[in-house]
């Protein structure tokens, strides 16, 4: 695919780790709980955020555009289980925490 081809290129210049996404639906594939829910964008996107990117960061290196990221991290974080209803309770930490918690435990599995 010349577009994944092309992001691979922009994002290496960028110093970004570039995943194909085709391993990263397999890994999810092989995977139990929360983070199975995920698309493999979601996942790339929840990738950035747990390295400390901006909203604005990861629409940059993905190519979309900062509503988009927006409104994929809120899809997150309805199929993680986390609401925002509560002020005290930051919902990219918790999402970060769970998808770090959730790589960790696979890694250690192996």
């Amino acid at each position: 695919n010349t577009q994944a081809l092309a992001r691979a290129i922009h994002g290496s210049k960028d110093g970004l780790v570039v995943l194909d996404p085709e391993l990263l639906e397999f890994a999810l594939s092989k995977r139990k709980g929360p983070l199975s829910q995920l698309s493999t964008r979601q996942i790339n996107i929840l990738t950035l955020v747990s390295q400390g990117y901006t909203n604005a960061a990861v629409a940059k290196a993905l190519f979309l555009s900062e509503k988009s990221i927006e409104n994929q991290l809120t899809g997150i974080y309805a199929a993680l289980g986390i609401t925002s209803s509560n002020p005290r309770q930051h919902s990219r930490v918790k999402a970060v925490l769970a998808f770090l918690g959730q790589t960790s435990s696979n890694s250690s599995e192996r």
